[in-house]
């Protein structure tokens, strides 16, 4: 029956820099297709590579193990490109300032870098860091426990501040053109 199906799916090429998010789509692509025999997995997640990241796993790929050949393929390419603990952490204190950036967008961002590990009180502290100064103390003072909460009530916020910020630009804007005001 996976032989029937096996067209039907062609996966992403491979993504290096997200490979865990590469791995949850392919794995909802097996499941939609009801694909559940190693080798075909295996070959499927073969046929996504591009030609440098092939080279990288060409033992594996030469002489698979003769069980587990996709489990060991995974292993092997999330070892290769997922970020380590330690510099995913290191990403998270280096952020850039968010900008135009929606802070939802950065809380999801964040909690990428975040992997398995739950949001503590520093990663709290993290994302207030890079909220606008009219948005900072309002935060703070809330008892938030859940981040994606938080990021709602911070792109309302935000959302908030930027309109009356674009507000208030057009309206000093319509003065300083109007004949006979002061510039």
């Amino acid at each position: 029956m996976e032989s029937e199906n096996a067209v039907a799916v062609k996966l992403p090429a491979f993504w290096c820099s997200q490979p865990r998010v590469w791995f949850l789509q392919a794995e909802a692509q097996f499941q939609l297709k009801r694909f559940t025999t190693d080798e075909t997995k295996f070959h499927h997640v073969v046929s996504a590579l591009d030609q440098d990241t092939a080279c990288r796993l060409l033992d594996i790929l030469e002489q698979p193990p003769n069980q587990n050949k996709y489990e060991a393929i995974k292993q092997r390419l999330l070892e290769a490109f997922d970020l380590p603990r330690l510099e995913r952490a290191a990403r998270l204190i280096n952020m850039p300032p968010s900008g135009d950036t929606k802070p939802s967008a950065l809380m999801d961002e964040m909690l990428a870098l975040l992997g398995n590990h739950q949001p503590c009180l520093l990663f709290e502290y993290l994302f207030l860091q890079h909220m606008p100064e009219g948005i900072r103390p309002v935060l703070a003072g809330e008892d938030i426990k859940d981040s994606r909460e938080m990021a709602k009530k911070a792109d309302l916020l935000w959302h908030a501040l930027n309109t009356c910020s674009s507000e208030f630009s057009v309206s000093k804007t319509e003065k300083q053109t109007k004949p006979g005001s002061a510039h």
